[in-house]
């Protein structure tokens, strides 16, 4: 199935429609593609293990927000009250200004692991 879709008539059905859309893909593209299996980020939120892939996605955002929230008490701000949509988007906005500032293709790039650790959380200091 691999040869088929990376090598086959697949990667040159995609590799045609890019010529003619200007797009950068080439048949060739596919052809190299390796995928590596790498180990997933994770981090636990009162008691449940969550696991997200690395950095070249934005995947450890729901981390970052898992942790930032763990301190808060949710549930007692009532659901879809003002204090609890507040404290959800300002924990959304801290990940995504993490996203932005940090993440990226680690074979490129210096990614500080401790942005999905719980010292961060409670420090802001990668």
């Amino acid at each position: 199935m691999r040869e088929y879709f990376y090598r086959g008539q697949v990667a040159r059905r995609i590799s045609d429609f890019c010529k003619r859309a200007g797009c950068l893909l080439r048949e060739s593209d596919f052809a190299a593609y390796r995928a590596r299996v790498e180990r997933p980020l994770s981090t636990s939120y009162r008691g449940v293990d969550a696991y997200k892939v690395g950095f070249w996605s934005q995947g450890p955002v729901l981390l970052e927000n898992l942790n930032l929230l763990e301190r808060f008490d949710l549930k007692a701000m009532r659901h879809n009250s003002a204090d609890y949509i507040h404290t959800l988007v300002e924990a959304m906005k801290m990940g995504y200004a993490d996203r932005d500032a940090y993440y990226g293709d680690p074979d490129y790039s210096r990614i500080p692991a401790a942005l999905v650790s719980k010292e961060y959380a409670e420090s802001g200091d990668p």
